[in-house]
C-alpha cells in the first residue's frame, strides 16, 4: 500500500523514476490527502478482504 497526499491533486502523475519503478509491486496507489481520501481507501481494503483484486489505483 503507497498512500501519497499528492495523488490528489488535479493532474497528478507519478512521473519520477522511482515511483515509476515501484508502481508495478504496489498493490494499493492511494490518494491521503483528506478524510474522504482514507475513507476510499478503506472501502477497497474491504473489497480486497472480499476476494476482489488486490491491484487498485485509487484516486479521490
Amino acid at each position: 500500500i503507497w498512500l501519497n497526499p499528492l495523488k490528489g491533486s488535479p493532474g497528478y502523475q507519478p512521473a519520477t523514476r522511482g515511483m515509476q519503478a515501484a508502481l508495478p509491486h504496489i498493490d494499493i496507489f492511494a490518494s491521503a490527502h483528506n478524510l474522504n481520501s482514507l475513507r476510499n481507501l478503506v472501502r477497497q481494503l474491504a473489497r480486497i478482504q472480499g476476494g476482489q483484486s488486490s491491484r487498485l489505483a485509487i484516486g479521490v
